[in-house]
């Protein structure tokens, strides 16, 4: 008998074997019913109201309602300094601060 539950066949080995498989199918069904209900819950969102279409409808389809403006924001990468263009100096003229611009002489 004792040979039996050292050998391979039926054995502790074996036994240990499939105990351990079965802890990761088991860690897998877990994870399968967690997303499971997160699935349902969602269907349950899109039969009941109209929110959750919405939203859906606003991420994978760009829609914008009808008081809403789109802007769309660009990050611009930074150039490094090694690649940006040297800043010229440009003189500026100086206006008269003394008489407001587009003020002429009186008539």
């Amino acid at each position: 008998m004792s040979v039996r539950l050292l050998s391979s066949d039926g054995g502790i080995g074996e036994y240990l074997s499939l105990s351990s498989r079965l802890d990761g199918i088991s860690e897998e069904v877990a994870a399968q019913r967690a997303k499971n209900q997160l699935l349902r819950q969602e269907v349950e969102d899109l039969q009941s109201g109209s929110e959750a279409i919405e939203t859906i409808a606003r991420r994978k389809l760009g829609m914008i309602g009808e008081n809403e403006v789109f802007v769309r924001v660009i990050e611009v990468p930074e150039i490094p300094q090694a690649m940006s263009l040297p800043i010229i100096d440009v003189p500026v003229p100086i206006l008269d601060e003394s008489e407001p611009e587009g003020a002429g002489p009186a008539e």
